[in-house]
């Protein structure tokens, strides 16, 4: 049964804290994590399952004030990228610029600059009155306070507050649970929840010590973000392949976010032992589809198939959302498919060996 707007104005009669309006999945999961839920009066297209499905609690259906800026389900991953660069860039510095009323500006900014991974819905956002916007400020066309200025204006609320957030790293990924614990008074929630992460993972990263030794030492791992044009994991993947897998070199370093590549820097004499393809919000089955579609004009992709091994995983959730649930969830994943062979479903097709890990039996990060 879903929780409708009687069942949460009586739930935030015991959870004191402002009016938070989520736009990434990442936040909306680290709200969540603080039992903070109830503070949520609106959320993104991609919030609504973390909402459907939390451990323990009824679901919650909130207002969508964000969509994607276009429909990806159909694009492959060179018409997706091409569509990012163009973005909304061009739309939003035409209404910046071109003559019309503060009214005009305002809304524009708030519609296409607000989150930088989604258009905004004008009327619902008015409706949902936030009083804490937790998202990623587009910062191409204006400045963060000048979107939050034109987001005061449209809601009538000098007060509103955005707190704009886009980790990267570990360290950046608990410091942005403890910027939106701060941001809706939930600064020791936040602490306890970091202490139990941080815990979680340092029970992996020994656990692992004692599986990946000697000839079984994972030595030269690669994880793909993107397939066309071929980008490569830095960051906080690479982090954890590093600190939890002790892999040597993760091809792309953790000090950048990601990396472009060829598939033929992938090939050579630094043979691979494992490549990871968790292409960003695509699902193990559709990576497999546009792998096998770009490896019939790729020969380095082609030999990587045959020759490394191969491990496709669910990227709608994990690898994508800079959560502190889903890197420690993450972390779970990478290790129970690279250590425990039963777990791992090997197909054959075309020529083209695959290992996929099987995502369903794994646990949220906090009931570890």
């Amino acid at each position: 049964m879903m929780q409708h707007s009687g069942a949460r104005a009586r739930a935030r009669a015991h959870v004191r804290g402002p009016r938070v309006a989520s736009l990434l999945p990442a936040c909306t999961e680290n709200v969540i994590s603080l039992g903070a839920a109830e503070l949520l009066v609106a959320v993104s297209e991609d919030c609504a399952p973390l909402l459907a499905r939390r451990p323990g609690a009824e679901p919650m259906q909130l207002p969508v004030v964000a969509r994607g800026k276009f429909d990806a389900g159909r694009m492959s991953s060179a018409e997706i990228a091409a569509v990012h660069r163009t973005s909304s860039r061009g739309a939003a510095l035409a209404a910046m610029y071109a003559p019309g009323s503060q009214v005009a500006t305002a809304c524009s900014l708030v519609k296409l600059q607000l989150c930088s991974y989604f258009h905004v819905d004008l009327e619902v956002i008015i409706r949902a009155q936030p009083e804490v916007v937790l998202t990623h400020v587009a910062t191409d066309v204006a400045a963060e306070e000048e979107v939050r200025e034109a987001l005061a204006f449209v809601l009538n609320d000098p007060h509103v507050r955005i707190v704009s957030l886009d980790p990267s790293s570990t360290s950046e990924v608990f410091a942005a649970l403890g910027r939106i614990g701060a941001a809706i008074g939930f600064e020791e929630a936040a602490a306890k929840a970091g202490v139990q992460f941080r815990r979680a993972l340092d029970n992996l990263s020994r656990d692992c010590s004692s599986c990946f030794i000697d000839s079984r030492r994972l030595r030269r791992v690669a994880v793909v973000q993107w397939l066309d044009p071929l980008y490569l994991c830095g960051g906080w993947v690479a982090e954890l392949m590093v600190s939890i897998l002790g892999v040597e070199d993760t091809v792309c370093s953790p000090a950048f976010a990601s990396q472009s590549a060829a598939w033929s820097d992938l090939v050579g004499n630094s043979q691979l032992d494992a490549l990871l393809v968790a292409a960003c919000g695509m699902s193990d089955v559709r990576i497999q589809q546009e792998l096998r579609k770009i490896s019939q004009s790729n020969r380095a992709l082609e030999m990587l198939i045959k020759e490394a091994r191969v491990i496709v995983f669910d990227a709608r959730r994990l690898f994508s959302v800079p959560s502190c649930a889903s890197l420690v969830d993450t972390a779970s994943v990478i290790v129970d498919a690279l250590r425990t062979e039963h777990q791992i479903l090997h197909e054959s097709q075309q020529s083209h060996s695959w290992a996929r890990a099987s995502l369903e039996s794994v646990s949220t990060a906090s009931k570890r």
